[in-house]
Parts: C-alpha cells; structure tokens; sequence
C-alpha cells in the first residue's frame, strides 16, 4: 500500500508521443487483424496535423544528435516550414519515431578521383568534383526506451520502399549519430563513407550496383546444412509407407489419467530422446494432450506402439527454456524438439511428424494449450504506465505491441534482471515480456502492479 501511494511519484514521462487521433490508421492498407506497429509515409494533411508534435520529436532527435550547442548550431528547421517528406512509424495514436527526407544538391568527389588531387593540387581538385543530387535521410528518430527493438528497421524500410531506393548506400545521411552509422553496419555491412558538406555518403554511392551485405543475403534452402554425427539419425526420412496405429490394444496406457484428464488432442507420429550426448529413436506412436477437467493443467503423454507403454510424460509449463517448441535443423519443418521437466529430470525430446502440416497442426494445438495452461496458475497484474510488451525477456528484444494504462494482463514469471535492472514479466495474452518495476536511470519507474495489491490499498482508503 506505501508502494502504491507513491505511484504519481514513479511514474516517468511517456516513452510514446500521444496524439489525439488514430496515427497508425492513416499511414497506408493495413490487414483488419494487424496488431503492434505500423511504419509509412505521411500525407501532408497528417503532418499538418501533427505539427507541433513532430516538432517535439525533431527537438529531441537534435538533442540526442548534438546537432545544437554552445558554439554551432546544425539544427534543421521546423518541419512546419519545409516541403520535406515525413515517415511515421506509429502503434494506435502513439507516435514511436519519425523519418524525414528530402532531395538534396551536393557537390562530391567519387572515390577513384581522389588519388589525382595530391599530385594536380587544386584544378585536379575541381575538375573531380561532380554536381550529385541523392535522397537525403535529414532526421531519423526512434522514441526514447524503444530503441533497439526491431522499430528502427521497420521505419528504415518504409522510407526505402516509398523512396524507390533500392540499396541504403543511395542514400546520403545529415550528420549522422554514432547508432546510425552502427545501425547501418549491423544490417546493411555499410562501412566506408566520407563527409561531404555535413552529409555522410558511402563510397557504394557511386558504384552500379552495390552487392548485397551478408546481413541482406538469403541462404537458399539448398544451402541449408544437413545435420551430421548423431543429429543424422533424426534427420534421416522415415518409409514413405507406415504402419497404422493399432486400435484394438489390449490396454491402455494412458487409462489412469482419464479419470481426472480429458484428451483433446492425438497424433501420429514418432519420438526421440536426448541421452548420453547423442538422439536416440524411441520408435512410432501417438502423442496425446490431456487437460485436467479441474486444474486446467495440460499433459502431454507419447504411446510408444511396440511396447504399448508410455516413453514421454510431463505437463506443460509457460517458463523459459522448458516447452519452447524448436525446429531441429534450418528448414526442417516437420520434427520439434524442445526441453521438459518430466518429475525430478530434466529431459529433451522431439517429434518428427509425416508431413509439414502434421507438425504445424502440432505446434499450434501446443502453444495454445501451454498458455491456457500457464493462465491456470499466472497471477493478475494491472499496467499503471504505458508499456511496450517484446519478444523475449531482455529489453532490447523485437518490439511487439504497446498496452495502455489500465490494461489487466496476467503474468506467469517474473524475473529481476541486475544488469538492466529492471524486473521483467511474462504475459499469457499477449505472449511476451514488460518491464513492471525499472530502477535503471532510462526510464525508472513502475509499469504494472498486482490486482491484489491495488484491491488491498482501495480497501485500506475505504477503511479509513
């Protein structure tokens, strides 16, 4: 309860600009179903709208990028005042970052003349320069906490599709930060530029054809490595020609547990077991999920058919590292292979389905039952501060969605992270991790309390 009156107190400012209309919506098509971020170019009547807001945006882009300061003044002019083009990227009415591009007139010399200049001093000098006029990338800004989750490429790859540049080294960048040259390395393999009247151009500006980094290549599916050593022996394909289940068994193994546990789910298909460093074949049979009629708790359970007895049996857990469905090789999208804790040990399995959409039917039937199952046991948490949910556990995973104060969600782990320090949450729905306490200078603050807490407090006030 003393936690909870100082919530005000905690409460950071917003990561996300908030507009007063639905952003995300006017930024081009979009599926019915799309959730989480939407990156686009702007119309002019949006921006006008948003003027003052985009302004906001650009000041702290400046500050971030020591455009402005005691002695020089780099800043750009207001985006009110200009004919540039504006990209958005936005989630709903937040306003996450924005691009801003404009064609500009520069004087530059390509990288094979520059060797004449020392000999032919300055007529060499001038007879190499030549007039270029490149898409210029002016400003590019993710929102502050958001950074380094996947958003900044997405907006990257709006402004080349609507700008019709086919390679990133066409562009010429306006004093450009250390993350963006960074940024630019990791994805792109862009390294070697020169600066020419506060703009940054690539010497694969002026190549035909820039070759594609190692980051954009596509490894065709002939290329995939085949598994090798014991991995061979689950790689290796089964006789087009398997028998059927048998139906007529004198028992059944699973007998005990359907009395308390309901199968909803049985599938065909065959089992391996990790041990002693190597895969070994456990043989054809059904893999069934059974729910609990009262926990909810779902079991998974493999029948082996030769022995007509039970090889794989444990429930299914929410946490990471355990019940995380894999694919056993690149490309391979029959077989999964994932971690349990089966009683006191802890095991490594796979499935190799008949076909792709066996093993597709799979995974679908066995995330949603992992969740529902987690939900059983997960505790309920309501977000106090607007947070963005991601991928995995660490902060600077993919971005997902953002969730709005007041939303309920519930939580099935909790883990403090010392090095970020922040304490980290995993949601059933949406499937992914927030940030509920942060002591991290960047954005310190309380994100999502627990619902009996705030119950708790709201009584204590009424007793009062």
């Amino acid at each position: 309860a003393c936690f909870l009156k100082d919530l005000p107190r905690l409460l950071s400012p917003l990561l996300a600009m908030e507009c007063p209309l639905d952003v995300a919506s006017r930024l081009g098509f979009a599926s019915p179903d799309h959730e989480g971020p939407r990156a686009g170019r702007a119309e002019q009547a949006l921006v006008n709208e948003l003027g003052d807001v985009l302004d906001a945006l650009s000041t702290r882009s400046e500050a971030a990028r020591e455009l402005k300061t005691r002695y020089v003044d780099n800043s750009l002019p207001s985006i009110q005042s200009t004919e540039d083009t504006i990209y958005l990227l936005a989630e709903g009415s937040d306003l996450l970052g924005f691009a801003r591009v404009a064609v500009r007139h520069i004087m530059a010399v390509p990288p094979g003349a520059e060797a004449g200049q020392k000999s032919g001093g300055y007529a060499a000098f001038g007879g190499s320069l030549q007039k270029i006029s490149p898409c210029a990338l002016l400003d590019f800004y993710i929102v502050g906490g958001l950074q380094r989750r996947g958003l900044g490429r997405l907006l990257f790859d709006a402004v080349l599709k609507g700008e019709g540049v086919l390679h990133p080294a066409k562009l010429a960048y306006c004093h450009p930060s250390e993350p963006a040259a960074a940024f630019l390395k990791k994805h792109f393999g862009l390294t070697k530029s020169k600066t020419v009247s506060s703009y940054m151009l690539f010497d694969a500006y002026f190549e035909e054809a820039p070759a594609p980094s190692a980051a954009q290549a596509v490894v065709p599916p002939a290329a995939l490595l085949k598994p090798s050593g014991s991995a061979c022996k689950l790689a290796e394909g089964e006789k087009s020609e398997e028998k059927q289940a048998c139906c007529d068994a004198v028992c059944d193994p699973l007998e005990p547990y359907r009395k308390d546990e309901e199968e909803f789910f049985s599938q065909r298909t065959k089992l391996y077991c990790f041990h002693e460093g190597e895969w070994q074949d456990a043989g054809a049979g059904a893999v069934a999920l059974l729910r609990g009629t009262a926990t909810g708790r779902v079991r998974l359970a493999f029948v082996q058919e030769a022995g007509n007895r039970v090889i794989a049996n444990h429930f299914l857990v929410n946490r990471p590292g355990y019940c995380d469905l894999q694919q056993h090789t690149a490309g391979n999208d029959k077989t999964w292979t994932w971690t349990a804790q089966e009683r006191v040990m802890e095991r490594k399995f796979a499935l190799k389905f008949k076909s792709s959409d066996d093993a597709a039917k799979f995974k679908e039937v066995f995330d949603t039952a992992k969740r529902v199952s987690a939900e059983k046991e997960a505790v309920d948490y309501v977000v106090v501060h607007k947070v963005g949910v991601t991928a995995e556990s660490h902060v600077n995973s993919r971005h997902l969605k953002l969730i709005s104060i007041g939303t309920h969600v519930k939580v099935t782990d909790v883990l403090y992270l010392a090095e970020e320090k922040r304490v980290r949450a995993q949601l059933v729905n949406p499937p992914g991790w927030i940030t509920i306490l942060s002591h991290n200078s960047a954005d310190a603050a309380s994100y999502a309390v627990m619902l009996s807490d705030i119950q708790c407090y709201t009584e204590s006030i009424k007793g009062q």
